[in-house]
């Protein structure tokens, strides 16, 4: 279940009057977009929507040394000049209508598409938390956040990707009209720029659930405003659990709207969405209705369909109030927050800098605050302006004594409007404490791997403190013998609270076993040190790969193999009768940086790929927490997972073999899985599975090696079997047994062509039977009873070790995953052997 409680708690919270605030502590995160799609329609439209008014005066605003409004730099690729002309033109209409201090970066692609899609354009990333945002732990197009925070947030990377069709039946004209049958090229790319703006909804439908955040539990800035016909938001999770059939239905009900407080003033409605009755995946949400802003109506650019012959050269007063509301036009109130201190001398300094599209009243710009005070009784300091530039100061005196500061900025523009840093203060409020500082550092790492002779191996951590890091450095021992600290170095391009360094090549050598561990050192009067682990230290040993193989098979019985390296073991657990590999049980949540962690278990055996037998056969239970319903492997609502991956280049890269998996894949797992569920201690929302595996639940898997693409005969191949976990919800985990890799089908054994005869008195009942068989023999005396269900060729099913305390044996057992076939029990005790044949009918 990904990253979504601690929103929650800060959203759920009964702030009853704000009587108490919330430290605001969010920290800026980053996600990709996903392309919007833009189909054609086979209407002959035949209008004309013509271009702003702040366009047509472009050429007297240049004349007159007045910029662009806005800047685009695009990079194209695979474009004809006339294809490329036609989309600057796209450009400078939306230059003179929007306003940016940062260039905005398109990667525009001119290639073929799908038949019948024209267009398909994204915004690169989406960002949360950045400065100056108004609505707190929320995802902002990289564009929008750049504007509103006033700096560049992603280098010289694109902020948006859109592509065309090269196949498409295009006008790329400026002036006249398109012919039959063609489409306006211009018109269709400042529909997908507009998308890559803002316009852009994560309100979604997949299967029979209907959600939004993409699995992160966080909205977009589009889906704030979205609301159906009764004024009820879409994002109220008391009426519209977040992944639910109620809010599919909502999203499907041909009545969805964008509550702008400025479009509905200025238009007298609430611009209304386009939410047909049947999903429509790509498109939904994410445009304006088709049957209300029709072809030729000002506002018929981001409907969701192009016509034939519709030629906009405007976004419509609509959408650009809708992108005023959302952030476009609007005051950037920016402010890096002070941290604890332990400076009682010296006056405590507040900076903003304030820069409006509007009107600022000048009289209406301050530092709100309390002292020791978490009650909503706030002081007003007024900001002072610094010379003629956008920043802003103000002061409180220092003091002796220990103390609390909470604060906010606050500003408001000639309209009314109020602006806050943080986002929706005195909800959320900054603070920070003055007085000595005992807080220890905060480490996340990712514990080293799986390591070969010939790796590079670093160490990288990120670290945190509330004053600030002084050092950050490894103590390691190799066998046994210590060595000397590794001190790692602030890496500023990966982030500020990033550090990272090499362990030297010398001590990268087959049989070296490291411990180490990871220690932050503040900046405090007594230097404060955190430590990782907290106690003792984590382990890696570095290995051998074994001699190249074509073929590999391991029933894991012996459970002191050491074929296997990582975080799972060979082992016995209690309830099944011999070795197998078992991940932990329960699995452990995720834990690093991003809140994920993988469990890897890699075979040192490489294997050379055939081309005839590129087989990997085994036996598993996985009861792992399952993703939505219809969620495909990737994305944000697959959750948890299982996976069996191959690499060709050492380990550097892996690929799975074929997609990941999770209980959803057997109904028995899932049905197992769901029959324990109890609440975390830690997350009350989240709900973990204590049901445990056990042999009935066995399930064979076959994959062909060679059927992803990745992996061609002759490859030398690493295997590995990888368990993902997300930050909630837990279960007992994976196991694997019978492994076989190329291994040929064996020939019928001819011990079991025939039935052994004793006099143990074997039954099996009902025989044939599709679900259930059950087993008995009378014995001649109680005692250890050893019992096996082999199938046609001899393999191994299940096997069981039983303590008899009478003469009677008897055995149930579910045989629903088993294929239909012949199999066989065999039976051994102290007076002989007997073999029964059975059959599976389904």
């Amino acid at each position: 279940m990904k990253k979504i409680y601690l929103l929650c708690l800060a959203i759920c919270i009964n702030i009853s009057g704000f009587a108490q605030q919330i430290p605001f502590s969010g920290k800026i995160e980053k996600r990709k977009g996903e392309l919007i799609i833009c189909p054609e329609s086979t209407k002959d439209a035949n209008t004309f929507v013509p271009p702003p008014i702040s366009f047509l005066n472009r050429k007297a605003r240049l004349a007159a040394g007045l910029a662009p409004k806005s800047t685009f730099i695009v990079t194209y690729n695979g474009f004809t000049p006339e294809a490329q002309q036609s989309f600057q033109l796209a450009v400078d209409i939306w230059q003179s209508l929007i306003s940016s201090s940062v260039p905005i970066r398109v990667e525009a692609n001119y290639k073929l598409l799908e038949r019948g899609v024209l267009g398909s354009a994204t915004p690169t990333d989406f960002l949360r938390n950045t400065d100056g945002v108004q609505k707190a732990f929320t995802w902002y197009p990289i564009a929008l956040a750049e504007k509103i925070a006033r700096k560049n947030l992603n280098e010289n990377n694109p902020d948006i990707v859109a592509n065309f069709n090269k196949g498409g039946t295009w006008f790329f004209g400026d002036g006249g009209t398109p012919g039959v049958g063609q489409y306006d090229f211009a018109s269709v790319v400042l529909h997908e720029l507009g998308h890559g703006l803002g316009f852009y909804s994560s309100l979604r439908v997949s299967g029979e659930l209907g959600s939004w955040g993409f699995g992160s539990g966080r909205p977009f800035i589009f889906d704030h405003f979205v609301e159906n016909e009764s004024s009820q938001s879409l994002l109220n999770t008391t009426l519209f659990k977040n992944s639910s059939a109620e809010l599919k239905t909502q999203l499907t009900s041909e009545k969805v709207y964008f509550n702008s407080p400025i479009a509905t003033f200025k238009n007298g409605t609430r611009p209304k969405l386009y939410a047909p009755l049947t999903y429509d995946g790509g498109s939904s949400i994410s445009h304006l209705d088709d049957a209300t802003y029709t072809s030729g109506n000002a506002n018929s650019l981001m409907t969701s369909a192009a016509s034939q012959r519709e030629t906009i050269r405007n976004p419509g007063p609509i959408v650009l109030d809708m992108f005023a509301d959302m952030g476009w036009r609007g005051t950037s109130v920016l402010h890096q927050e002070l941290t604890d201190t332990e400076d009682k001398i010296n006056p405590l300094v507040f900076t903003a800098s304030i820069e409006s599209d509007t009107t600022l009243l000048q009289n209406k710009l301050f530092l709100n605050y309390t002292v020791n005070d978490t009650s909503a009784n706030f002081k007003q300091i007024k900001l002072i302006k610094t010379g003629t530039s956008i920043n802003y100061t103000a002061s409180l005196t220092a003091s002796p004594e220990d103390k609390t500061i909470r604060y906010y900025i606050s500003a408001e523009d000639a309209t009314g409007t109020k602006y806050t840093n943080p986002p929706e203060a005195p909800r959320y409020i900054w603070a920070f404490k003055v007085g000595a500082d005992k807080v220890l550092p905060t480490i996340a790492h990712q514990p080293i791997g799986i390591t070969y002779e010939k790796d590079t191996i670093g160490v990288f951590v990120e670290a945190y403190d509330n004053i600030g890091i002084d050092s950050v450095y490894v103590e390691y021992t190799i066998n046994g013998v210590s060595r000397p600290k590794i001190n790692l170095r602030k890496l500023t391009q990966y982030g500020e609270s990033v550090f990272g360094a090499l362990i030297p090549q010398t001590e990268i050598k087959a049989g070296n076993n490291f411990k180490y561990r990871v220690v932050a050192v503040d900046k405090a009067k007594n230097r404060n040190k955190a430590f990782d682990p907290t106690t003792g230290f984590h382990q890696f040993s570095v290995l051998q790969l074994k001699a190249v193989q074509t073929r590999y098979s391991n029933d894991f019985n012996n459970l002191n193999s050491t074929d296997f390296a990582g975080d799972f073991s060979i082992t016995q657990p209690a309830g099944f009768g011999n070795g197998a590999i078992h991940s932990a049980h329960p699995y452990k949540n995720g834990s690093n940086a991003d809140n994920e962690s993988n469990y890897v278990y890699q075979l040192l055996v490489p294997i050379t790929l055939k081309a005839d037998s590129a087989k990997l056969k085994f036996d598993e239970i996985v009861l792992v927490e399952p993703g939505e319903k219809g969620a495909a492997f990737g994305s944000d609502l697959f959750f948890d997972y299982v996976v069996v991956e191959g690499s060709k280049d050492g380990g550097y890269t892996w690929f799975p073999f074929q997609n990941g998996y999770d209980s959803n894949s057997d109904q028995k797992w899932l049905a197992t899985y769901n029959s324990s569920l109890v609440k975390d201690t830690e997350n009350p929302d989240a709900e973990n599975s204590n049901a445990k595996g056990d042999p009935t639940l066995f399930k064979k898997r076959e994959i062909d090696m060679l059927a992803n693409g990745r992996f061609s005969a002759k490859d030398n191949v690493l295997i590995r079997f990888r368990l993902f976990a997300d930050q909630l919800a837990n279960g007992w985990g994976w196991c694997i047994d019978n492994l076989e890799i190329q291994v040929p089908v064996a020939p019928v054994p001819i011990v079991l062509a025939k039935e052994e005869v004793s006099d143990l008195d074997l039954n099996i009942f009902p025989n044939p039977s599709p679900d259930e068989v059950q087993i008995k023999a009378s014995l001649k005396r109680p005692g250890k009873v050893q019992m096996e269900i082999l199938d046609v060729s001899g393999k191994k099913i299940i096997t069981k070790d039983i303590i008899t305390e009478d003469r009677i044996f008897y055995q149930r057992i579910d045989i629903q995953n088993f294929s239909s076939g012949v199999y066989f029990v065999k039976i051994y005790t102290s007076d002989g052997i007997q073999v029964k044949k059975f059959i599976i009918q389904k």
